[in-house]
């Protein structure tokens, strides 16, 4: 059987990924971050079964295949491209059969009518093409990340009948090197020039190839071979080259890794996003945002499933938890059409300017088990958390003139005035009752940031403009001063009591990003502060300098005290966004800097450049002293959203980059030439006071990521308080 296989890289991945800093560390120190991007491609039936259309999907393509024509979509600075290939004079009975079925199932939520939803979407490896001509097949398939396409002949198939026909390009050429040049509207995609070649013995014997143009037919092309052994597979590889076709607008807001090691991600995507592995649509229901929820399996080589959850309005994703039976909660806010399931809590909007919703994802995927509004108008979740049996603790906000229904047994039933408060919330498993419900908040501006559980109790941390009902005894009774302060809470549900509520805060103005509760039930915050912050047991004793330092507090159990208090930062600009603590009680945080940092062992000891880099940093449990702690970044700007600790002290951590990362050999895309992605980094050991090797690979942009229209950004602001911004 003779084969001509015609091979296209479209490297894949659920998201724009990246990571750096191969160039700083050595080539012994590989091992240490695994790239969680390198997602093995797949092919998934078109909604319209009729049609025999299957598809693939990247971070910049989208590829639909029907038997004789495969058209591939891109995007330029979020313009689109089409581009499309027809078999010249190929059967019409040639039909589509997929083969090769994968383990992995693909989930479509989107709007709020059940008859629209895609469950139990098939994924396969391959998909065959029978009978395009007489005794040739076309088998699409992928190869790592990579696309390719074979034409497989029968003994005696005349190859000289394969033709293919070009559309959305304005012209074809070839140019010295005999490489195929597709110019479009948008600019030149290159198809290098094939290598043919035949294996006889073990050893590979090059074959005479080259594209072969048809004047009277201008966008056709042939491919004219050389002699060759027709009674042994030839191989034909032309590569396809379109790195300046990119686009998305996708950010990555939450990371959760669960006792398996599975890894999930959470955040936003709008409706222009060329949707990544998973998606069957790229504009996400028609919404402006819709969230999203992607697992993948603990090397990050296969994704399990992904499904977006929004509908004709925003939908943003802010939390996300994982039961220990695999079940992904996601929590947020949203403004309009949204799925939600019978039976669930809330299953209207209430309407204003946003309701929170929580979504309850079946382990495998296939199924939203709940899926609610929740909260009155101006209301929206910032954080969530969940136990053993399934309850979903959270925390939000309520703007002045929003509600929320409150339990009997609220410690505080009544809205506290100003311009928001804070809230705290359980809802039982079944998505159908809050269990408990009450405000947090005084006569000022109070909103919430963050939660943590501690045997039944729930915790959660936000800011305060003051007038906040700190509890006696507590840690800090009074309003440190300045414009704003953290807090932290501490409530019993069971019992509808407030434990304690406490101030964190100096003369400046400081903020609460996140929150995590250790073995013991200390309460640990992260944020940033403009100096004069109550310090203690400290690494950092004193304000480094800048705007503002990032800040790590514990109080101990019950409030009354701090255990520490620690500035993290240099003469630049920092602050902390994310938190997490590892068995051992030591706390690994992430932010964003403008330089100066402190450094420990860095796995990239110098700045990147741009407005920000990305940090990363591991404190000891005592919080005196610093055990890890490096930039992540390149030349333009990057921030660190989320971050996850695994059971092996393995550090995830999610955020956004507009572009000049540093990339590794293989990587899919080295410029977003000034769009905004999401990224994804896995450092395998931040904690053994070894230097490790950070890899990854930048994704694609698309201009403004998870917040992109300035009206979100301003519904977020107005909803859910301030957070400080540099500039």
């Amino acid at each position: 059987m003779n084969t001509i296989k015609l091979s296209t890289v479209l490297c894949l991945s659920l998201l724009p990924l990246s990571a750096a800093l191969a160039h700083v560390t050595p080539p012994s120190a590989a091992s240490a971050l695994q790239r969680i991007d390198q997602l093995p491609l797949r092919f998934e039936p078109g909604a319209d079964a009729q049609a025999a259309r299957y598809a693939a999907f990247g971070t910049a393509y989208a590829l639909e295949l029907q038997a004789t024509t495969a058209t591939l979509k891109l995007r330029r600075d979020g313009a689109p491209l089409t581009v499309r290939s027809q078999l010249l004079g190929a059967s019409a009975a040639a039909r589509l059969q997929p083969e090769a079925p994968l383990p992995g199932k693909s989930h479509y939520f989107t709007g709020s009518q059940p008859s629209q939803w895609r469950r139990e979407v098939p994924q396969y490896a391959r998909v065959r093409a029978q009978n395009v001509y007489p005794g040739i097949d076309l088998v699409y398939y992928g190869n790592g990340r990579e696309l390719e396409y074979d034409f497989v002949l029968a003994p005696q198939a005349d190859a000289s009948r394969i033709a293919l026909g070009y559309s959305g390009t304005q012209r074809l050429s070839l140019d010295a090197e005999g490489n195929l040049l597709l110019h479009t509207a948008q600019g030149t995609i290159t198809q290098h020039r094939p290598l043919a070649y035949q294996t006889v013995n073990g050893e590979r014997r090059i074959v005479a190839s080259r594209y072969q143009l048809s004047k009277a037919a201008p966008q056709r092309v042939r491919i004219a071979l050389g002699a060759y052994d027709r009674s042994l597979p030839l191989t034909i590889d032309p590569v396809l080259s379109y790195s300046s076709y990119l686009g998305n607008n996708a950010g990555a807001s939450a990371v959760v890794v669960d006792t398996a090691g599975n890894i999930y991600i959470a955040g936003s995507t709008s409706s222009d996003f060329p949707t990544s592995s998973g998606a069957a649509q790229t504009s996400s229901g028609g919404g402006v945002q819709n969230a999203f929820i992607a697992k993948l399996n603990p090397s990050g080589t296969a994704l399990l499933y992904a499904t977006y959850v929004g509908g004709s309005g925003y939908a943003l994703a802010k939390g996300l938890a994982v039961d220990s039976s695999g079940n992904a909660y996601l929590a947020g806010l949203v403004n309009g059409n949204f799925p939600t399931t019978e039976g669930a809590l809330q299953t209207r909007y209430a309407g204003g300017t946003s309701d929170g919703f929580v979504t309850k994802l079946s382990a495998d995927g296939s199924a939203l088990v709940y899926s609610t509004y929740l909260g009155g108008t101006r209301s929206g979740i910032g954080a969530i958390a969940v136990d053993s049996s399934g309850t979903a603790y959270l925390a939000g906000t309520v703007a002045e003139g929003g509600s929320l229904a409150v339990s009997k047994n609220a410690a505080q039933s009544a809205y506290g005035g100003g311009s928001s408060d804070a809230f705290v919330a359980t809802l039982n498993a079944a998505g159908s009752a809050l269990s408990y419900a009450s405000y947090l908040g005084g006569a000022g501006e109070d909103y919430a940031v963050g939660i943590g559980l501690d045997a039944g109790d729930v915790y959660i941390a936000g800011n305060t403009t003051g007038s906040f009902p700190a509890s006696s005894g507590a840690a800090q009774t009074a309003f440190g001063g300045g414009e704003q302060d953290a807090f932290v809470a501490e409530f019993d549900p069971a019992a509808g009591n407030l434990v304690y509520a406490s101030y964190m805060g100096g003369s400046g103005y400081d903020g609460a990003t996140t929150l995590a509760v250790d073995s013991g039930g200390n309460a640990v915050l992260g944020g940033y502060t403009t100096g004069s912050l109550p310090v203690k047991n400290a690494y950092q004793s004193s304000f480094g300098g800048g705007d503002t330092d990032g800040f790590v507090a514990k109080l101990a159990l019950g409030g009354g005290s701090l255990v520490f208090a620690s500035y993290l930062g240099g003469s630049g600009s920092d602050q902390i966004n994310a938190l997490a603590l590892d068995s051992s009680n030591r706390v690994y945080v992430a932010g964003d800097t403008t330089g100066n940092f402190p450094l420990k062992v860095a796995t990239q000891s110098t700045y990147g450049g741009g407005s920000d880099d990305a940090f990363v940093a591991v404190f000891a449990a005592a919080g005196n002293s610093l055990l890890f702690s490096s930039y992540l970044g390149g030349s333009a700007d990057d921030t660190a959203e989320a971050l996850a600790v695994d059971a092996n002290s393995g550090v995830y951590v999610v955020g956004s980059t507009t572009g000049g990362f540093p990339t590794t050999e293989g990587a899919y895309q080295t410029s977003l030439n000034g769009a905004k992605a999401a990224f994804a980094v896995k450092i395998a050991s931040a904690t053994d006071g070894s230097s490790t090797d950070s890899k990854g690979t930048s994704g694609g942009g698309g201009g403004g990521g998870p917040m992109a229209p300035g009206l979100l950004l301003g519904l977020a602001a107005l909803a859910f308080g301030r957070r400080w911004r540099r500039g």
